[in-house]
């Protein structure tokens, strides 16, 4: 069962007749719904009024405790106390409506429910709000640090050659480019696409280069296609093969991400530094499992804050579920550098 579904069950307890008179019940009953619905929605359970969205040299002192290092997607509690040095900058996005603050060099304020309270220094208001579903699935939980929300088990492709793109387990283009890594010794690789039961969609292509765009001899792929690429070194130091499987976004699905990428994507535009804006757009992604586009959001917010390790963590589980073994590892070990460093 999983913790909604406690809260539903409440829910129609609550409406059933007789339950006010039941003397207190009723109240019994609405504390333990909310507190079930604050451990549904609220990252790892916990019951914050705001969270980090950006922070370059800003600290956390929590109520009752030291000052401490602030972070991407750090959870905030009314009472928290922030502060930036001169040349650092924190911006917290608040759930209550989904607003933007930012706390400017050298300050310091309280988080409130509503916004931060300034003790010294300024802030400025972004007065734009993110949509009700971005909200709530940056307050949803452990997204893009957990088993994505659908259902699918990204392909093992195990030693051989590594295939960076198309990436499992999700794809949107119906003619997508196709990148693999070198491997010592080869003059050419062969690529054959087979449907899921590895059957040849298309005569094999044999090429000197690590990169094809899709061959106009391949058909064209149809929304919910599922398919898997072999690839094969040709005369290597030592053979070599590799292969991944990934299956095309369902219209519906491909329906629903074009609507909710929209706002964020122009937010992008705007402002290529929004790490908020990206954070949900890789969010969004990896929702509908199109994992190789939320790496490449989460690789955009590492460059706009390169001194934080929330990011490169969040970079390494992802490299992780697509077979990106070397690059999760280079990210979880810039994560440990910059965490001794702190």
């Amino acid at each position: 069962m999983s913790c909604v579904q406690p809260f539903l069950l409440l829910a129609r307890r609550l409406a059933e007749p007789g339950t006010s008179r039941r003397g207190g019940t009723r109240a019994g009953l609405l504390a333990c719904a909310a507190a079930l619905w604050l451990v549904a929605y609220s990252p790892a359970g916990a019951a914050g009024v705001a969270q980090v969205m950006n922070a370059r040299g800003a600290q956390v002192k929590p109520a009752g405790k030291a000052l401490k290092p602030a972070s991407l997607m750090m959870m905030l509690d009314a009472g928290d106390q922030v502060q930036t040095a001169k040349t650092a900058s924190l911006t917290v996005v608040f759930y209550q409506d989904g607003h933007r603050e930012e706390l400017l060099p050298d300050s310091v304020a309280r988080i409130t429910p509503s916004g931060l309270q300034v003790l010294k220094g300024k802030k400025s208001v972004v007065p734009r709000r993110i949509g009700s579903k971005a909200l709530q699935r940056l307050v949803g939980g452990k997204l893009l640090t957990s088993s994505p929300g659908r259902p699918g088990a990204v392909a093992q492709r195990g030693e051989g050659i590594c295939i960076r793109a198309p990436l499992p387990p999700a794809i949107r283009s119906h003619k997508p480019s196709l990148v693999w890594d070198a491997v010592e010794g080869a003059e050419s690789y062969t690529l054959t696409l087979c449907d899921k039961d590895d059957k040849a969609l298309a005569d094999s292509v044999t090429v000197a280069a690590t990169r094809l765009a899709y061959p106009a001899a391949w058909p064209e792929l149809s929304p919910g296609d599922e398919c898997t690429l072999n690839i094969t070194a040709e005369r290597a130091v030592e053979p070599l093969s590799g292969s991944v499987s990934f299956r095309v976004l369902a219209e519906s699905d491909a329906q629903a991400v074009a609507a909710e990428e929209g706002a964020l994507g122009e937010s992008v535009k705007r402002n290529p530094k929004d790490v908020m804006s990206r954070l949900l757009l890789a969010q969004l992604y990896e929702q509908y499992r199109l994992l190789g586009e939320a790496i490449g959001q989460v690789e955009a917010i590492v460059r706009c804050i390169p001194d934080d390790p929330s990011p490169y963590h969040i970079l390494a589980r992802l490299c992780d579920k697509v077979g990106l073994a070397d690059r999760a590892r280079q990210a979880e070990e810039q994560a440990g550098k910059l965490e001794r460093r702190k």
